[in-house]
């Protein structure tokens, strides 16, 4: 059986994946530097504030696994893409509280 990546083929559900990785990366890095250095969190509470957003993915990642073949895969380029961007908005535009949301 080929590979996707090596017959010359890589669909857009293949891409979506990828690129959602390197965004989370760089939204885990730096928020983590941003809540330890600007709200002096301390790395246990940075975790805890991260687990809503571990178990949204998780729900997330179902629920596209069941309609996956229902949707087209620009539809779903296009809300992943949205969704990059709003979390990354979600960081830079938060009030310096010391609340997590």
């Amino acid at each position: 059986m080929k590979n996707a990546i090596y017959s010359g083929y890589f669909p857009p559900t293949h891409v979506v994946p990828c690129r959602d990785v390197g965004t989370w990366g760089i939204f885990f890095v730096n928020g983590s530097l941003y809540f330890q250095t600007v709200l002096s969190a301390s790395p246990l509470q940075v975790v805890v504030w991260y687990i809503p957003i571990g178990v949204a993915e998780l729900v997330v990642s179902v629920i596209e696994e069941h309609i996956l073949h229902l949707v087209p895969g620009h539809i779903l380029m296009l809300i992943s893409g949205l969704a990059a961007v709003g979390s990354q908005l979600l960081l830079a535009l938060m009030p310096p509280s010391r609340g997590s949301y």
